[in-house]
């Protein structure tokens, strides 16, 4: 098995990366489940089948640069609403990609003036991940 660092993983809307990123986090597929425990059922163990899925979110770190175009639009694309196509390239290749919209947006610079700005945005996942 081969044993990749984070190097090189990248966010993108489109085929256009967005810069600047310092993690990516929060990705995290679920499913619901759905309680079919009946008066019989065996040994008195509850019972469950799988229900819906759930595509999550997408939480990103970036150093902010409000002139940067990819960082603008994500402001663009939050307050427009607009449901994009992003996809997430792994070290190694594997792409992950599905439809989001912008869910939250929260640039930052600290008090103290000597540091760089800061902007953490979460992307909500619609509908199913494609993986390639």
């Amino acid at each position: 098995m081969a044993i990749s660092i984070s190097y090189n993983t990248v966010f993108k809307k489109g085929a256009t990366a967005i810069a600047n990123i310092v993690s990516i986090n929060g990705v995290s597929l679920s499913r619901s489940q759905i309680d079919v425990t009946h008066l019989t059922s065996a040994d008195k163990f509850k019972e469950y089948i799988p229900g819906l899925m759930e595509g999550g979110q997408v939480d990103l770190e970036l150093i902010f640069d409000p002139a940067h175009a990819t960082h603008s639009q994500i402001l663009v694309d939050f307050v427009a609403g607009t449901v994009s196509t992003y996809s997430i390239t792994w070290p190694g290749a594997q792409v992950w990609s599905a439809s989001m919209f912008v869910m939250s947006v929260s640039p930052s610079a600290e008090a103290a003036g000597d540091d760089k700005l800061k902007c953490n945005a979460t992307f909500k996942v619609t509908g199913q991940w494609s993986f390639t």
